[in-house]
């Protein structure tokens, strides 16, 4: 894969979970996913984890995979 190709898929990947993190943010009502806790400085994760993620597994990076957390 050339430079600018990578680049592109790399900004692509960042596009898509920003979008993520925004569906996310709305479905939770900007509220943590564990305590509840509104207007803390949430951030965003997935369930399932990145190491134990497999292709078989479907699509890592949807919402339907991520919580956001407040630290």
């Amino acid at each position: 894969m050339k430079k600018d190709e990578k680049e592109a898929c790399i900004e692509l990947r960042m596009q898509n979970w920003h979008r993520i993190q925004r569906i996310v943010g709305d479905r939770q009502g900007h509220k943590c996913f564990q305590c509840g806790a509104i207007g803390a400085q949430l951030q965003f994760h997935h369930v399932n984890f990145r190491s134990r993620w497999s292709r078989e597994d479907g699509p890592l990076d949807i919402a339907e995979n991520v919580r956001a957390l407040c630290s």
